[in-house]
C-alpha cells in the first residue's frame, strides 16, 4: 500500500506537468513561448525550426525525468529518504524544465526583436471607473455562507469517545478552515478589477465571470471542508473506525477539480472577448508578464494553467522569495525529523525505578511502580489505528489505539518477535529490540525488578 501511494504521487506529479510541457511546443492563439506572432509569420522557417527544437527538448526532458524515478525503488525501505528524493525529483525537475523554457523563450524574443514583430506603445487604459463601482455587484453575496454554517456545528454535537485520534483538533478544524475561506471570499469580493480593454463592457464581463468564479471556489471549499469534518466526526463516533478510510476526504477534491476547470475556461473566455489583432502583437515585458500587465501581482501563466507571480515587479519577486523561504522552512525540519526517526531507532534505559524510552518525537519515561503487568506477545494486535505515529515495514513508533488495549505507545521492530507489553493505567506500551534474545533478557530483567518491591512487602 505504501509503495503504491508513493508511485501514484510520482504519476500525479508527472501528469500534472505534462500538459504544460506539451503545450510549449505549439503555437496557440498566435502565441509561442510567450511571444505573440503575426499570423502570417507563424509558418516562418525559423519559427518552425524553433518549434521542432522545443518539441525535441520536451520529449527528452520527459524521458529523462521519468527515468529519474527509478532510483526511488531502492529507497522504499526508508520513508524519510523516499520523501526527500520525491521533493528533489519534483522541484529539480521543475527547475530544469523552467531553465530549458527560459532559454528557448529568450531565443524567441531575440528573433521577434530582429524581425520587428512588436509594437512599442501600450493601448490598455489604467483606470475604469465603472468597473471599480461594480466590483461588489459582480461578486456573490456573503450570505451564501449561512448555508455552510450548520455543517461546522455538527462535529460539536456528535459524541466522540475519549482518546480518539484528532478528537480535539477535529472540532475546530472545520470552523477555522471556514473562517479562512470566508476571509479569502471577502478579499476576492473587494479586490481591484483588472483592466483588459478600453471597452468598459468587455472589462465588466471578464471581471464578473472571474470574480464570481473565485467567490464560488471559496464557497465550495468551505462547503466541502464542512462535509469532510462531518464525515470524520461520524467515523470517529463509531466503534470500527480505521485511519485508512481516506474516502471521507474525497469531497476535498471537488474544489480542486472546479478550480482547474475554472482557470482553463476563464483564459479561453478572455481570449474570445479580447480577440487580439495583428497590430496588437508585442514583445513580453518578462517571462511571467507576457502581456505587459505592469504592477499586477498575479498574471496568467505563459506556460501551463492558472496564475503565477508577476516577477517583472519588485513585489512579485519578493513574493516568490518569501514563498521559497516558507516552503524550505516547512520542508527541511520535517525531513530532518523523518531521517532521525528512520535511522536513530529506539532504546530503553533502566535508571533505578524509572524506565526511559528514547525515540525521536516519541520519547517517554515511566515509573516502575506504575506498571500493572509485564507480558510477552508474539505480534501486535490487529485492527488498530494510528493517532500520532509512524508505521513502515521496518518499524512502528508513536501513539496508536488497539481494541482491548486502548491507547498504546509503540516502539516495535516489525520483523522481530517477541514484543514486550507493559500495562499502565490508561496506556499500554509495546517495546522490543531488533534481536529477539535481547528482548527476552530485557523481559526477565524488568520482571525481576517489578516483582522485587512486592516480595519485600
Amino acid at each position: 500500500m505504501y509503495i503504491a501511494v508513493i508511485l501514484l504521487v510520482y504519476l500525479g506529479m508527472f501528469l500534472s506537468l505534462l500538459p504544460a510541457v506539451v503545450k510549449t511546443g505549439k503555437v496557440e492563439n498566435h502565441r509561442f513561448l510567450g511571444v505573440l506572432l503575426p499570423p502570417q509569420e507563424e509558418q516562418d522557417r525559423q519559427v518552425l525550426e524553433m518549434q521542432a527544437r522545443c518539441r525535441h527538448t520536451n520529449r527528452s526532458f520527459c524521458l529523462l525525468w521519468g527515468i529519474a524515478v527509478l532510483p526511488q525503488l531502492l529507497l522504499f525501505p526508508w520513508p524519510s529518504l523516499t520523501m526527500i528524493y520525491l521533493l528533489l525529483w519534483t522541484f529539480g525537475g521543475i527547475a530544469v524544465w523552467q531553465f530549458l523554457q527560459m532559454r528557448e523563450h529568450r531565443a524567441m524574443v531575440d528573433l521577434a526583436v530582429q524581425r520587428g514583430w512588436y509594437r512599442t506603445e501600450r493601448k490598455l487604459v489604467t483606470v475604469d471607473t465603472t468597473l471599480a463601482k461594480m466590483k461588489v455587484a459582480n461578486a456573490l453575496s456573503p450570505w451564501w455562507f449561512l448555508l455552510v454554517l450548520p455543517l461546522y456545528l455538527i462535529p460539536f454535537l456528535v459524541p466522540i469517545p475519549q482518546g480518539r485520534p484528532l478528537e480535539g483538533v477535529l472540532r475546530w478544524s472545520g470552523p477555522v478552515v471556514g473562517m479562512l475561506s470566508f476571509g479569502c471570499f471577502l478579499l476576492t469580493r473587494g479586490s481591484k478589477g483588472k483592466i483588459f480593454s478600453q471597452d468598459s463592457r468587455v472589462n465588466q464581463r471578464i471581471d464578473r465571470r472571474n470574480r464570481r468564479g473565485w467567490c464560488l471556489f471559496w464557497l465550495l471549499s468551505a462547503l466541502c471542508e464542512g462535509i469532510v469534518a462531518v464525515g470524520i466526526a461520524v467515523l470517529l463516533s463509531g466503534d470500527s473506525f480505521a485511519s485508512d478510510r481516506l474516502w471521507v476526504l474525497a469531497p476535498s477534491l471537488i474544489p480542486l477539480a472546479y478550480l482547474i476547470w475554472f482557470l482553463v475556461s476563464q483564459q479561453q473566455y478572455e481570449r474570445r472577448l479580447l480577440c487580439l489583432t495583428d497590430q496588437e502583437v508585442e514583445i513580453p515585458v518578462s517571462w511571467e508578464d507576457p502581456q505587459g500587465m505592469g504592477n499586477t501581482l498575479f498574471v496568467p501563466k505563459t506556460v501551463g494553467i492558472g496564475y503565477t507571480f508577476n516577477t517583472s515587479t519588485p513585489a512579485g519577486r519578493r513574493a516568490v522569495k518569501i514563498l521559497y523561504v516558507a516552503v524550505a522552512a516547512l520542508v527541511i525540519p520535517l525531513c530532518i525529523l523523518f531521517v532521525r526517526l528512520d535511522f536513530e531507532g529506539h532504546t530503553l534505559q533502566i535508571q533505578g525505578e524509572t524506565l526511559t524510552f528514547s525515540c525521536p518525537l516519541y520519547g517517554s519515561a515511566v515509573e516502575l511502580e506504575e506498571v500493572q503487568s509485564i507480558t510477552l506477545v508474539d505480534s501486535l494486535p490487529e485492527n488498530g489505528w494510528k493517532t500520532n505515529g509512524a508505521a513502515t515495514d521496518r518499524y512502528v513508533r508513536g501513539y496508536f489505539r488497539y481494541p482491548g488495549y486502548g491507547d498504546c505507545l509503540l516502539y516495535v521492530h516489525c520483523q522481530s518477535s517477541p514484543i514486550l507489553v507493559l500495562q499502565l493505567p490508561g496506556e499500554t506500551i509495546f517495546y522490543n529490540e531488533l534481536e529477539p534474545q535481547e528482548t527476552q533478557e530485557l523481559y526477565k530483567q524488568l520482571l525481576r525488578l517489578w516483582q522485587e518491591p512486592s516480595k519485600e512487602s
